[in-house]
């Protein structure tokens, strides 16, 4: 049975070909992920919902290269991920991948704006364009008055529109968001939400996110659902 290619745009900025992953546990090999493709449109959002431990956490790690495949070929932007060095890859996400966890993962030590900055100064740009920078980003998610607080000090909210934030600073092409809402509230939820989506628009991204809400699937260009390995379309 042919594969799905599940694409909207010739224009492509992703595309993943055959991808195959699997992992041994205790003996046992479970295949994860099997002869999966996926197109990505540039400014697109694709949704990707499925049962837990179907893959999708699998999925984002290849498709930015943190994780490589058994098979297949990724790949963005005409960049080949995977036929690239390790150090090559870490370079290349640095530049051109923004992700946005679960859990924040913002640096604890830092405070909200030195978060944002972050990003920035890996990429070794000017101190005044960084300052310019992390003050449009705190003006856009509204959280100016809290720029020199320490992520322990917000509400999970906060952390989230900082986590947001901090993802998009070096504008890339790609967004990767796995369970995005998933540790908020409903209303919460619904309002980081919407932050994401507008924030990905205003900056011309395409982004991936992995979602159990249909709440946060709906608000996405397409759905897809990952199940036995694959995406079909919802």
């Amino acid at each position: 049975m042919p594969t799905e290619i599940l694409s909207s745009s010739a224009d492509a900025l992703l595309s993943a070909r055959g991808l195959r992953k699997a992992y041994v546990s205790g003996g046992t090999r479970q295949l994860v992920l099997d002869d999966l493709d996926l197109d990505l449109a540039r400014g697109e959002i694709v949704a990707v919902i499925g049962a837990s431990g179907s893959g999708k956490t699998s999925l984002l790690n290849l498709l930015c290269g943190i994780d490589s495949p058994d098979a297949g070929d990724v790949v963005i932007d005409g960049i080949d991920v995977h036929a690239r060095r390790e150090p090559d890859k870490t370079l290349f996400r640095r530049r051109h991948v923004g992700f946005v966890f679960q859990f924040f993962n913002l640096i604890p030590t830092l405070t909200v704006r030195e978060n944002l900055a972050l990003p920035l100064e890996l990429l070794g740009r000017p101190q005044a364009e960084i300052a310019m920078r992390v003050s449009g980003l705190l003006d856009g998610i509204a959280l100016a008055h809290i720029a020199e607080r320490f992520p322990d000090t917000l509400s999970g909210g906060e952390q989230q529109r900082v986590a947001v934030a901090r993802a998009l600073a070096h504008t890339p092409s790609l967004l990767l968001a796995d369970e995005p809402t998933g540790n908020l509230d409903t209303h919460t939820a619904g309002n980081v939400t919407a932050l994401l989506i507008d924030m990905t628009r205003a900056h011309r991204a395409a982004m991936v996110i992995v979602t159990h809400s249909p709440a946060v699937a709906a608000c996405a260009d397409r759905q897809l659902r990952l199940a036995d390995g694959r995406l079909v379309g919802v």
